[in-house]
């Protein structure tokens, strides 16, 4: 961000994190692939003074927190960026699934509901408010909205994941991370409750090959994984096929003047971004991310496609419309996930947008097994925080 730049239909300014901020928040929530909010800069896109940045980012989680709804918790990360050694929050929101998102005081009313108009937030018809309940059929696929096929669950496994990771939780662990259901019989358990307890049974497979993908024949299959026949926490499950997932990769022997070095034919950190994706933006309701292993190349799928609204252009712009919030919010609290919006972009730095494959119903993402994938000199700098005017 450089000081001087305009509002966008996908870039905000304000000054301080307010109720204004809060209905700003709203407008991008309702807004396929969100958008940035940059706190402590006037319309004009000059940065204000401030002395306590610190308060100013606990004051935006809280507006976002408690005055938000459906539940954004998941949906948005807020970093601190210097322009002219001047500090401002960047506020990234992902688009949501349960739209409308409204004001929790005003209710789902034309008060409380927003949207975006070209560079401008605009309060939402109840035309439009009605339309986006009735036509957003991927609302009724969330985690949070599916019952658990599974009343009688434990934990765990994530009190561990979150022990190790050195976080803080109370005993009301699953509520805190909406577990339960929101409507029908109270203290059930929904489908993310489900995937993130020890009795989960659902899959990540993990299949290898001994030909290429074009001559993919089952009898050609060398052997086949399970990462959770026994049940196991999706989170643990996860930990199990990227560990798998690392040693079958297949790699090569160099050898150099000095010395036999041992190479992989893939960017294993760009893999490693694609099964964790896949784990989290998979609709299990359709079925249950897969993982192949050709001669050729390696294949990652998951189930649902983009959600209805979300574009490829989207999606490589380093926008985001994650399916299953809960899941993701777990991810990003354990280090899985580092930004909304960062493992596509990462992907693709090492590649190229050919390797990604969408239709309605899979999303699919090809890695060559070639050595190198591109020149470290093509890379673009990582150091650099994810800000709209990369895109």
């Amino acid at each position: 961000m450089s000081e001087g730049i305009v509002e966008t239909q996908n870039q905000s300014f304000i000054d301080k994190a307010n109720f204004k901020f809060s209905q700003r928040v709203v407008s991008f929530l309702n807004h396929p692939g969100g958008g940035v909010i940059y706190v402590g800069v006037n319309p004009s896109g000059n940065v204000l003074p401030n002395n306590d940045i610190q308060h100013l980012k606990s004051s935006a989680a809280d507006q976002i927190n408690n005055n938000i709804s459906p539940c954004a918790k998941g949906l948005f990360d807020i970093n601190v960026l210097r322009v002219n050694a001047k500090p401002v929050l960047q506020v990234t929101v992902a688009g949501g699934v349960m739209r409308p998102y409204f004001i929790l005081k005003e209710g789902m009313s034309p008060d409380g509901c927003f949207r975006r108009s070209e560079s401008s937030m605009v309060k939402m018809t109840r035309e439009e408010i009605e339309a986006a309940k009735s036509r957003d059929k991927d609302r009724g696929r969330c985690l949070c909205n599916i019952p658990s096929p599974n009343e009688r669950l434990s934990f765990n496994q994530l009190r561990i994941a979150y022990q190790e990771a050195m976080l803080e939780h109370s005993q009301r662990l699953s509520t805190e991370l909406d577990l339960f259901l929101k409507s029908g019989p109270t203290g059930n358990y929904n489908m993310a409750g489900y995937l993130l307890s020890d009795q989960n049974l659902k899959n990540i497979g993990i299949s290898k090959y001994s030909c290429p993908v074009a001559e993919r024949n089952r009898n050609d299959q060398v052997e086949r994984w399970d990462m959770t026949e026994r049940g196991r926490s999706v989170i643990t499950s996860l930990n199990m096929a990227l560990n798998k997932v690392e040693v079958e990769a297949p790699g090569f022997a160099e050898v150099t003047f000095l010395r036999l070095m041992e190479r992989s034919l893939v960017d294993k950190q760009a893999l490693r971004e694609a099964v964790v994706n896949a784990v989290v933006h998979n609709d299990y309701s359709m079925g249950n991310p897969i993982i192949e292993i050709f001669s050729d190349v390696i294949s990652v799928v998951s189930c649902g496609g983009l959600i209805k609204g979300f574009s490829r252009q989207d999606m490589f712009s380093g926008r985001s419309m994650p399916r299953n919030r809960e899941l993701l919010r777990v991810f990003k609290d354990l280090g899985f996930s580092d930004h909304v919006g960062s493992g596509v972009r990462y992907v693709a730095s090492r590649y190229d947008e050919s390797i990604f494959h969408t239709t309605d119903k899979l999303f699919r993402v090809t890695f060559p097994l070639d050595y190198p994938p591109r020149a470290a000199s093509d890379l673009p700098d990582e150091s650099s925080p994810l800000t709209i005017a990369d895109i």
